[in-house]
């Protein structure tokens, strides 16, 4: 299980008389801690007419009408992916990690898209939370655009 490949997923829990409902997911976590944990965070594709970025992206190389629902993210039990089904571009990946950083309102660095070490790395200076630390300039957010 590596990081943009997607998946048959069994997601949510049945109630009643219903079948577990299946959906295709990419995974996005990152390959080390896919190796080492008995979970994955998935981002569930599906279809429609028109993707509405950041909350769903089109994926192309995973159909012609297929999106990434990136409002859903999750993270499930290994024992709910049924078997790999496909990949996705790597074009297609970076659309979905931007949209992401949007959704959960990750701050990065423009070079390098890893969230930036406050200046000493110190626990003090972290104090205030990420405003106070945007507030004196260690973090802030490009355009995801």
């Amino acid at each position: 299980m590596t990081r943009g490949e997607i998946w048959r997923v069994t997601l949510g829990g049945a109630r009643g008389v219903q079948a577990p409902r299946a959906k295709s997911a990419v995974i996005v976590s990152a390959d080390d801690l896919n190796a080492r944990r008995h979970t994955v965070v998935v981002v569930p594709l599906s279809t429609g007419p028109t993707p509405r970025p950041p909350l769903s992206v089109g994926t192309p190389s995973a159909g012609s009408s297929a999106m990434a629902k990136c409002d859903q993210i999750r993270t499930v039990d290994k024992a709910r992916l049924s078997g790999p089904i496909g990949r996705l571009a790597e074009e297609d990946l970076r659309s979905i990690e931007r949209a992401l950083a949007e959704v959960l309102q990750l701050r990065f660095a423009e070079s390098d898209a890893v969230p930036v070490r406050v200046r000493g790395g110190s626990a003090a200076a972290l104090r205030g939370g990420a405003q106070g630390a945007e507030a004196r300039g260690a973090w802030f957010r490009p355009d995801l655009r």
